[in-house]
């Protein structure tokens, strides 16, 4: 959750609701990683240990990979990066700016 509601360095236009979006995301996307986890495990698809590691072995692979890439100054923040993305794939299907 502190990655959500960390403010952005750069001030722009999507603010505290990017920041606050962010944070769910992250809870949501967890929550279903630790869901399909239990779910293999039940199953006997998985082992129980095994499959409650999944969502905390995925947000540690994204984690290492934002880290490195904030270290070497690619990226502001997360925030940053995610207020980009939506700004370009808004004006990508049009959303923004007009062609």
């Amino acid at each position: 959750m502190p990655l959500g509601i960390h403010p952005p360095r750069s001030h722009n236009n999507w603010g505290q609701s990017l920041s606050f979006m962010t944070g769910m995301i992250i809870f949501v996307v967890y929550y279903a990683l630790l869901s399909v986890g239990m779910s293999l495990a039940k199953d006997g698809s998985l082992s129980a240990s095994i499959g409650l590691w999944i969502p905390n072995i995925v947000f540690s692979i994204i984690t290492f990979f934002a880290v490195k890439q904030m270290g070497s100054e690619k990226w502001q923040s997360v925030i940053h990066v995610a207020s980009d993305w939506i700004t370009s794939l808004s004006k990508r299907i049009g959303l923004i700016g007009g062609r």
